[in-house]
């Protein structure tokens, strides 16, 4: 009997306490719980605004390897424009579809002037069917090449009827133009208007004109400059300078300080490597 009042007693104080723990949590009502208030979400990190987006592309690869080696070390992408009809032309291509970079086919066109502008070249008086077979025969040298941009050419880039045509070609084959603007004479957006194709061309001065580091990095920050102002630059430079790829290699963490962005001519027509 007296250990069923001792356990009757303990039960009591078991609910009384049970109770006042209740009313601290309800608030002395013993309905309405009371939730903890959670605390405010932090505010994330600001978005990172790009600077601009910076497309360098390297002409004249094909002549060799050595030329073109340094370039396809850079830590970033490029675009490489090779050559057709060259000794290293294949194995160039090659290599840089196996890299980071982009590749393209770098046309000669004829020239005011009368320069050789090297072997599979499209001259002012070809007709249609005659630049589609150069061309194809020229694709088959630069195996993957994404589209063209012209070496030299300010004579066939000038010839509405012949821009058409080349343009023509691309698009049938799904390839695209960057205009290397080598004239302001060049036909090239009105060609691309009328076949029905995305134009777009070099907005920035070539970076080795004058083959010294100091007049590259110049040539570089005007670049900067028209991608901050534009939201891009195309800056054309060439395999075979002799500083272009230190420069670029110095300049790349000012870039990412920068917040530029550094893509292939991928980017700037599909909005992505293909």
């Amino acid at each position: 009997m007296a250990i069923f009042v001792l356990l009757v007693g303990i039960l009591f104080v078991l609910v009384r306490l049970d109770a006042k723990v209740d009313v601290l949590i309800d608030g002395g009502t013993g309905s309405d719980v009371v939730k903890p208030v959670p605390e405010p979400e932090k505010p994330g990190p600001e978005p990172v605004v790009s600077a601009g987006t910076i497309y360098f592309v390297l002409d004249d690869a094909g002549n060799n390897l050595s030329q073109l080696l340094p370039f396809l070390d850079l830590p970033f992408t490029l675009t490489v424009a090779v050559m057709p009809q060259l000794e290293f032309s294949v194995e160039s291509a090659r290599r840089v579809s196996a890299s980071r970079h982009d590749l393209i086919m770098h046309q000669p066109m004829e020239a005011f002037g009368g320069n050789n502008p090297g072997p599979g070249a499209i001259y002012a008086t070809m007709q249609a069917d005659e630049i589609a077979s150069i061309l194809a025969k020229n694709f088959e040298t630069v195996p993957n090449a994404l589209g063209i941009n012209n070496h030299m050419g300010s004579k066939v880039t000038a010839d509405l009827t012949r821009m058409v045509e080349i343009l023509t070609f691309l698009k049938t084959n799904n390839l695209f133009y960057l205009d290397s603007y080598t004239s302001g004479e060049s036909k090239g957006k009105a060609a691309a208007e009328q076949v029905g194709m995305t134009y777009f061309r070099r907005n920035s001065i070539f970076l080795d004109n004058e083959d010294d580091a100091a007049k590259i990095e110049a040539a570089i920050r005007q670049g900067m400059i028209v991608a901050s102002k534009e939201g891009y630059a195309v800056m054309i430079g060439h395999v075979f300078s002799e500083n272009l790829a230190e420069v670029l290699l110095k300049m790349y963490p000012e870039f990412l300080a920068k917040n530029y962005r550094l893509e292939g001519l991928s980017d700037l027509y599909y909005g992505e490597k293909r």
